[in-house]
């Protein structure tokens, strides 16, 4: 029975979210803050809440697949084109100008906080 019980344990645990990946409460989470972030930039609609959570679902399902791949280079050059074409389904639900409001809204990658700080004098 014990050794059963342990057999349980392992598998339940084996097949949770790898070191890295988020639990699909997190996703969720993840994607419900990424959402309010578009709706405070632009102000969505209902309308457009559901199509801008279906572009990030979907980006997101995509990315999981390409980070199952070892092949860094072209892992790369997938999450690129995978960018582009979020940033391109955006565009066409929130149209060029409030995207570019939603952009600019977003701090920019690998400068965090720091991005607004001026720059070192000489």
């Amino acid at each position: 029975m014990t050794l059963a019980a342990l057999v349980a344990v392992l598998t339940v645990s084996a097949q949770g979210p790898q070191r890295g990946e988020m639990t699909p409460e997190q996703q969720a989470e993840r994607l419900k803050q990424r959402v309010e972030a578009v709706d405070k930039a632009v102000t969505l609609s209902d309308e457009e809440k559901v199509k801008v959570e279906e572009i990030f679902k979907d980006s997101d399902e995509k990315m999981q697949e390409i980070f199952k791949s070892e092949d860094r280079e072209a892992n790369r050059t997938k999450m690129q084109e995978l960018r582009e074409d979020q940033e391109k389904k955006l565009t066409e639900v929130l149209g060029e100008e409030r995207f570019k409001k939603y952009q600019e809204s977003q701090p920019q990658r690998g400068q965090g906080q720091r991005g607004d700080r001026p720059a070192p004098r000489d």
